[in-house]
Formats: structure tokens, C-alpha cells, sequence
């Protein structure tokens, strides 16, 4: 009976805090952000992920642009 009440008391903790927090996460609007200060910023969730998403890009990017400029060299042949 005891590993129930247990379970039940761990549960309820976890999950309820979370959706509180996301839930009052403030919005660019309400900061008064404007131009790409409102796409790129530090204090709202969509703004990290922009963040995240050009840094992963850029990485991506240049990764294959060096692949593509590096010259495919040929096995010489031997005389």
C-alpha cells in the first residue's frame, strides 16, 4: 500500500511544476522586442531555439561547403 501512495505523491511534484513554468514563459511581444531581436533572443524559448537552430545551420553548412570545395585528388601513376 505504501509503494502506491509513494508513487503517487512522486508523480503529481514533477508534472505540475513543469507546466506551470512553460506556461508563464514571457512572449517577444510582451518584452517589447522588435526586428531580429524578436526572432534572436535569450529570454523567450523560441527565441533559444532560433539561436540553436542557425548555430547547428552554419555548422551544417559550412561542413558542406568545405566538402564541396576540396578537390577529389587522383592516384598517380607509377612510371
Amino acid at each position: 500500500m505504501n509503494g502506491v501512495i509513494l508513487r503517487r505523491t512522486l508523480r503529481a511534484p514533477l508534472s505540475r511544476p513543469m507546466v506551470r513554468r512553460m506556461a508563464s514563459q514571457p512572449t517577444g511581444e510582451e518584452l517589447g522586442l522588435t526586428g531580429w531581436k524578436y526572432h534572436f533572443n535569450t529570454q523567450t524559448i523560441v527565441g533559444r531555439r532560433n539561436i540553436v537552430l542557425a548555430v547547428y545551420g552554419g555548422c551544417i553548412g559550412g561542413y558542406f561547403l568545405m566538402k564541396m570545395r576540396k578537390p577529389k585528388e587522383k592516384p598517380q601513376e607509377a612510371a
